[in-house]
C-alpha cells in the first residue's frame, strides 16, 4: 500500500466537540484538508446525498461497539477488492451506488489511524478527487453524540 508522504498534519483539539483545526501542505481546492471534524463529518453524513461515508473497522468491532447510521462498512483490508468492483457488484455487496471519482468519500474507524491510511490509499491508488478522513472517528463521534 503506497502512502502519500506529502501531507503533514498538525492538530489542536478544542473541548466540547468544537472543530479540530488541521493544517497540511497541498490543501484541496475545496478549502477542506483531508481531515474533517465532527461538524463536517455530520454535514457529509446527513446533508450530502452524494457523499459515501466508509467505516473501515472490522465487522466484529461494529458488533461490539456499534455503528454510525448512514454509513457503509468496508474493512480496511477489503478496500482494494471493493474499489476494483464494477458498479453492479459494488451495489450488490454494499447496497449503495459505487461512488464516482468526484463524489466525496469520508473514511472513519475507531480512532482515526486506519481512516487516514484508507483515505490516502483510495486517493492515490484509485484517483478519487474528494477523499477525507475523520481523525476522531467513532470514539469522537460517540462522545460528541452525548453532548
Amino acid at each position: 500500500m503506497a502512502l502519500s508522504s506529502s501531507r503533514m498534519l498538525l492538530s489542536t483539539s478544542v473541548k466540547n466537540c468544537a472543530p479540530i483545526f488541521w493544517r497540511h501542505l497541498g490543501r484541496k481546492s475545496d478549502g477542506l484538508g483531508p481531515a474533517v471534524d465532527y461538524a463536517q463529518f455530520e454535514a457529509f453524513r446527513k446533508d450530502d446525498k452524494k457523499a459515501v461515508i466508509i467505516d473501515v473497522r472490522e465487522p466484529k468491532e461494529l458488533v461490539e461497539m456499534g455503528e454510525i447510521p448512514e454509513t457503509i462498512n468496508i474493512p480496511m483490508g477489503h478496500l482494494e477488492e471493493a474499489f476494483k468492483l464494477d458498479e453492479k457488484a459494488f451495489y450488490d455487496i454494499y447496497r449503495v451506488k459505487k461512488p464516482s471519482k468526484e463524489d466525496p468519500l469520508v473514511f472513519f474507524c475507531l480512532k482515526g489511524i486506519r481512516a487516514k491510511t484508507s483515505q490516502e490509499f483510495v486517493e492515490s491508488q484509485y484517483k478519487y478527487e474528494n477523499t477525507y478522513f475523520y481523525p476522531g472517528s467513532f470514539a469522537d463521534w460517540v462522545e460528541c453524540q452525548k453532548k
